[in-house]
């Protein structure tokens, strides 16, 4: 796994993955990616460390509490 990936991102992300959301773009910084399913867009944080953080973003993705 590359340094820049926290210990969450590469799980959300296959979570986006698995309910059809699409890479939309990274962020002029770097430090998000936008993913879209519909209307609906989800930014991760390439860093993400806390399980709080990660929880928020699937429920804004309409996932269960994972973590």
């Amino acid at each position: 796994m590359n340094a820049n990936f926290s210990d969450f991102f590469c799980r959300l992300v296959a979570c986006l993955k698995m309910a059809d959301f699409e890479f939309a773009k990274q962020s002029p910084d770097c430090q998000h990616e936008i993913w879209l399913y519909y209307s609906t867009f989800i930014s991760v944080p390439r860093q993400c460390k806390s399980r709080h953080t990660a929880n928020a973003i699937l429920r804004a993705a309409d996932f269960p509490r994972e973590y």
